[in-house]
């Protein structure tokens, strides 16, 4: 067909979220670009737009490919098993050998921060979503008995959270995987357990 496009844009912003994986998006180059994708200087730029336009692209690519299956862990019933799955799937994404070391949106949490620089506004969202994701999972583990009624779900989530964005530094920094996988452990015991009249009740 006529002025169809010729190449596989889900697969090359894939492609594109690997390179600014590696080396961040000011470490990026449109050369890396080029070369992570197959696609010439002008094809990029008539497909994308703009690199800026292409790592938010690439952001959000990366949050469908590894983020989201680890979020669904959370829907579990048993609120332990959830949170174990949650960081057990986190650290076996880290650990694929097929991937950069670290993890994209940490990377762009530290580049971005609370600017209003490339891809900030769609990091600051998927952090959001997973807190949220974490709270209403612990919500579900009060309500249910599982946890203590005094649990302070609000700052157990933001806990959590800055737990899975630094497993993703220690990874990048060289720690083994027994460790992360220690820390794995440590993160389900830190749920408090529910009274014991509660456990007897439900």
């Amino acid at each position: 067909m006529s002025g169809a496009k010729q190449f596989d844009e889900a697969a090359a912003v894939l492609s594109a979220a690997h390179a600014f994986w590696e080396k961040g998006f000011a470490g990026t180059s449109l050369s890396d670009l080029e070369a992570a994708t197959g696609l010439g200087r002008s094809s990029l730029y008539n497909a994308f737009g703009s690199k800026e336009a292409l790592y938010e692209r690439a952001l959000k690519s990366y949050a469908d490919t590894y983020a989201r299956p680890i979020l669904q862990a959370l829907e579990q019933t048993d609120i332990r098993t959830g949170i174990g799955e949650f960081f057990s799937l986190a650290v076996q994404a880290l650990l694929d050998a097929s991937t950069p070391p670290g993890c994209l949106a940490a990377m762009a949490c530290l580049e971005t921060g609370g600017s209003e620089g490339p891809g900030a506004k769609f990091t600051a969202f998927q952090l959001k979503v997973i807190g949220s994701s974490l709270r209403a999972a612990l919500d579900r583990g009060v309500a249910s008995g599982q946890l203590a009624n005094k649990t302070d779900t609000a700052s157990l989530a933001l806990t959590y959270t800055a737990l899975l964005r630094g497993l993703a530094s220690l990874h990048k920094g060289g720690q083994s995987a027994k460790e992360l996988q220690a820390i794995v452990r440590v993160s389900v015991g830190m749920l408090p357990p529910a009274e014991k009249s509660r456990q007897k009740s439900a």
